[in-house]
């Protein structure tokens, strides 16, 4: 029978409490450990006054009590001296048992006193008891809340967590992926759920050839496809002919055999809003995001080795080559590369001179010259692609073609066998993961939305899908209140936001086509895979992608929008403006962020101010250029841009004057400011909708072992999604877009008067200080 006390209508196990009192054990090993759970049984209920199902009514005193811990502990010792006339030997383990039964019985009195004391209800829910554990572990009560909540609540994090090299820091978030990773292992190596359709069945047998290693190709099977790619001026030696190597000419044979092309630009298909307003495809040319693979260039004498290359030129050809790696590496880190030159399509070979660009795109996208001006009339470049061109029509070609033979070469030792993949690693200066962490980050960069799927059937409910939907209708509502309600808005600018924020779609898991029978199977209808090596598995995969991608030039926005919203496993949440959506992961959804069984005021802050803050992305200095529909255009009265301006300026002042942690360096304010904004609104907006939550609900349990108001464990909630540990000399990210965790915790709390309220912190305290940036 299961024992239980009683307080007025709440039952708490003697399990539950076991738990409570050692929480790193389970009762199995405590009980297995001391020998007699029939003793904990007789105790547990004579200090809580329970016979079998008896209520636990009366109060006892504190000497009853004590009177009742010496009475069983007398048994225990009586029982113990019976143990020691039959077996000497067994003196040192009974010691150790009477030792174990005080521990736990002084522990049982001290948590029913404190239950049987309290004058709120405790919540003993499995949620509450971790997120109670993990509170507590976090913080240090030694510092005053009012003078840096930050070290407050994230002090014991700070203390007591180790960052062990190469790691530069530990975070709530780093602590998730780990979480995460055990998740996504098992979906690689455990067998596939039964009754799953060919997009699953042909990820699990990429799995498989992944791990084995009977099927990986040696040098003699990537020598033979090189040679059908068309030579390598290293392996042809005296050979090559030079007039026969174009760069265009071996991207286009690069892309048709399923090796990487974008080794000098990426090519894509995006939508653009022309100056009829219209929305149409375009084909841009990008140098960003572009980087060579080869990092240490002295590893590159074992694949001269390797390959038996002609070593006499070997030497010359290698510096040559790191040479101009060099000078494509300037350009492709140029600030210009982010920028974006538009032109009509029918004039790109006069202004991108050097090139055919229009017989280019027809047999890059295997389409007629005239389909490709009908669906793509303009053409989006850098200012950089002109500095790229004028490159590598100074580079000598020999030094152009071993380039991007070393990179293909690279990338295909990556699908080989072990020395292959190890020489790889080492001039890519890669770390060797576990084999299945490798297998994990092939399927997600090609065979990805089964992978996709599939963790989101495993690791997704509909409650938890249900419960965050609830979530983002109740914040939008707060927002939808404070934009009615504020007095630097004009009415016309007032009604453009309202509508921005009605229209403001959400992706909460997945989109609803990831999971919708048939269209992952229509998707990959035509996917043919050779899986005679996992190499040649892997080609075939890339030159379905690659068509998949130019294809969209000839669909509509809408046919190919869900895919852009399909991965599971990341650990994030973002707002992208052309769309006016925010996007919230499945893989953020777990624990910490968001749990089943723990109060909504956890939720509401971790969560909470996750949606918040990606909704105010929507009107962060950069997300309110565009509209409703994802479009640039100013919706804004000149007086209401004026008034905007003057409150952002606001907080880039405040955060300016904030310093890097060990660093004499400022905060940069005007390149975190979007996101400042976004936390100061997305907190703000999270709190107000938790305090509307509340005033329709009945109050919820506090966590045990934290006295603290709701509201306070709030805004405790909130700090600790913030907390970090850096390594020793290591100050954070200096150029990140988001301010240190340190300050996106005190940098909002200091401007909300709620907090400085709950906390009860003075005026002019640190983090109570009069001024402070409204913005709403």
């Amino acid at each position: 029978m299961d024992y239980l006390f009683r307080r007025k209508k709440k039952r708490i196990s003697y399990e539950t409490l076991m738990q409570l009192a050692f929480p790193k054990a389970t009762v199995a090993i405590i009980t297995s450990t001391i020998g007699d759970r029939t003793l904990f049984e007789e105790t547990y209920n004579r200090f809580t006054g329970v016979r079998d199902s008896e209520n636990f009514i009366h109060d006892d005193t504190i000497p009853a009590i004590i009177g009742r811990l010496g009475e069983t502990v007398s048994q225990t010792k009586w029982k113990l001296k019976k143990t020691f006339k039959r077996n000497k030997e067994d003196v040192v383990s009974a010691v150790v048992k009477l030792l174990w039964i005080l521990c736990v019985i002084l522990a049982i009195v001290i948590i029913a006193l404190l239950i049987k004391r309290s004058p709120k209800p405790i919540c003993l829910t499995q949620g509450c008891i971790k997120s109670a554990h993990y509170a507590l572990k976090y913080m240090d009560t030694s510092v005053e809340p009012c003078t840096n909540f930050y070290d407050f609540a994230c002090g014991g994090f700070i203390k007591k967590t180790i960052v062990d090299p190469p790691h530069l820091e530990v975070n709530i978030f780093s602590k998730m992926t780990n979480i995460v990773n055990q998740q996504l292992k098992s979906l690689i190596i455990e067998p596939l759920p039964q009754n799953l359709t060919r997009p699953y069945q042909l990820l699990k047998t990429m799995c498989n050839l992944c791990h084995n290693e009977t099927q990986k190709e040696g040098v003699k099977v990537i020598e033979e496809i090189l040679a059908r790619i068309g030579g390598w001026p290293m392996m042809k030696g005296s050979k090559w002919d030079i007039n026969s190597f174009h760069w265009a000419d071996m991207i286009l044979k690069l892309k048709d055999f399923g090796l990487p092309y974008s080794h000098f630009f990426s090519v894509n298909v995006e939508h653009y809003l022309d100056d009829n307003n219209t929305l149409q495809n375009i084909i841009q040319l990008k140098t960003s995001g572009i980087s060579s693979s080869i990092k240490n260039d002295t590893y590159l004498y074992d694949i001269v080795k390797l390959f038996d290359l002609e070593e006499s030129k070997a030497a010359e050809d290698i510096q040559s080559v790191v040479l101009f790696m060099n000078n494509l590496s300037t350009i492709f880190k140029s600030p210009n590369n982010r920028e974006m030159v538009i032109e009509d399509m029918i004039n790109v070979n006069n202004i991108l001179q050097g090139e055919h660009w229009l017989s280019f795109f027809k047999n890059l996208f295997k389409r007629s010259q005239e389909e490709i001006l009908q669906k793509s009339p303009l053409i989006a470049f850098p200012p950089t692609l002109k500095q790229l061109l004028n490159l590598l029509n100074e580079t000598n070609k020999r030094v152009q073609a071993n380039y991007l033979f070393f990179e293909t070469v690279i990338w295909m030792f990556h699908y080989a066998d072990d020395h292959l993949r190890y020489i790889g690693q080492r001039i890519s200066n890669a770390r060797n993961p576990p084999r299945w962490y490798e297998c994990f980050q092939d399927m997600h960069k090609s065979l990805n939305l089964p992978l996709y799927s599939l963790y989101a059937k495993k690791y997704f409910s509909n409650g938890t899908k249900n419960a965050v939907e609830a979530l983002i209708v109740n914040i939008r509502t707060e927002l939808l209140k404070l934009i009615e309600a504020s007095k630097w808005l004009d009415a016309e600018t007032k009604k453009n936001a309202v509508e921005k924020a009605l229209s403001m779609a959400s992706y909460v898991g997945y989109p609803p086509p990831l999971e919708e029978p048939g269209v992952l199977d229509a998707y990959y209808k035509e996917l043919k895979i050779d899986t005679s090596s996992y190499l040649k598995s892997i080609m075939s995969i890339t030159i379905f992608n690659s068509n998949k991608t130019f294809n969209k030039l000839f669909q509509s926005k809408e046919e190919t929008k869900w895919i852009t919203h399909a991965d599971t496993t990341v650990i994030n949440a973002y707002y992208m403006p052309s769309q006016n959506c925010i996007d919230i992961s499945v893989a953020i959804l777990n624990e910490p962020i968001f749990g089943t069984n723990r109060p909504s005021y956890i939720n509401y802050a971790k969560v909470g101010m996750i949606i918040g803050h990606e909704m105010m992305h929507g009107f962060d200095h950069k997300g309110s250029k565009y509209d409703k529909n994802g479009n640039l255009a100013n919706w804004w009265s000149k007086e209401s841009l004026q008034n905007f301006v003057r409150k952002a300026k606001c907080i880039e002042k405040q955060y300016s004057n904030y310093t890097f942690p060990g660093l004499h360096r400022k905060v940069d304010g005007k390149h975190t400011l979007g996101e400042n904004i976004a936390d100061n609104i997305g907190l703000q907006i999270a709190h107000l909708a938790y305090k509307t939550w509340r005033e329709s609900n009945e109050p919820e349990n506090k966590l045990p072992g934290l006295n603290y108001t709701r509201n306070q464990q709030f805004w405790i909630s909130f700090a600790q999604t913030w907390c970090q540990k850096l390594q020793d000399n290591y100050p954070g990210n200096v150029f990140d877009v988001h301010s240190p965790p340190r300050y996106r915790v005190i940098g909002t709390l200091t401007n909300l008067r709620e907090f400085a309220r709950d906390f009860k912190c003075p005026k002019h305290s640190p983090m109570n200080p009069p001024q402070k940036c409204d913005f709403w």
